[in-house]
């Protein structure tokens, strides 16, 4: 009963604890978030579905991670979160991290949805055991391997790795990194906020007020340009 309310304890704090990997199924919807620095031992954490996100919301357990395998220096730290549902249905929806001010590239197809479904599963092997890592847990595996962070999302030469099946989601070091879900329809991306790693080791993430389509910041963009080239006019 005690290690009951514990465990349900610590998920309702969010990833409070987060253990290394054992056998298990990796559920579509869950976001995955590695770090690497090309050598050594990556970092890959399953933070739980991307639809319990909330603005605000800290990652203690993946701080403690980071701590742990790379101290508090992280200038030379690639890192990244990606994620997709089902990959079934008509519209099928993935989850990716970008530099700050910049789009996601666009999905076309089922086709080009299952490639990046086959990359984003064989990220979340747990390099241990036949099962995957699920929500809550860790892998560390060599930056060598083929399933790794920097094997799959930096530097994969294969057309199968999720750098090439889809691209990049890495930013360098701590900052900030824009969050956004992408359809498989060829639709703009839609922006949902952004993940900071902290120079301290946090993880948090901050929701926009609203989800915003890029091509709706475009349009009020160009609104903008429009209504000062009219007072500029009229005061001329």
């Amino acid at each position: 009963m005690k290690n009951l309310y514990k465990a349900a304890l610590l998920a309702a704090l969010g990833l409070a604890t987060v253990t290394a990997a054992q056998a298990g199924t990796y559920n579509s919807g869950d976001l995955l978030v590695g770090f690497t620095t090309a050598s050594g031992n990556d970092l890959i954490v399953d933070i739980g579905q991307e639809s319990a996100l909330f603005s605000g919301e800290s990652f203690s357990g993946v701080a403690a991670l980071l701590t742990s395998t790379y101290g508090a220096n992280l200038d030379g730290v690639s890192w990244g979160v990606i994620g997709n549902g089902p990959n079934s249905g008509t519209v099928r929806t993935a989850w990716t991290t970008t530099s700050p001010g910049s789009v996601p590239a666009t999905i076309t197809g089922n086709a080009a949805f299952g490639k990046l479904n086959t990359a984003a599963n064989a990220l979340a092997s747990d390099f241990s055991t036949s099962g995957a890592i699920a929500s809550g847990q860790s892998a560390t595996p060599a930056a060598t391997l083929a399933n790794s962070w920097n094997t799959e999302t930096l530097n994969g030469t294969l057309t199968t790795d999720y750098v090439n099946a889809y691209e990049n989601p890495n930013v360098l070091g701590a900052g900030q990194a824009d969050f956004s879900s992408v359809l498989n329809n060829a639709s703009a991306p839609t922006l949902l906020g952004d993940f900071t790693l902290g120079a301290d080791d946090s993880f948090t993430f901050s929701a926009v007020p609203e989800p915003t389509s890029y091509g709706m910041l475009a349009g009020a963009g160009l609104l903008v340009v429009s209504l000062r080239n009219r007072f500029v006019s009229k005061k001329a």
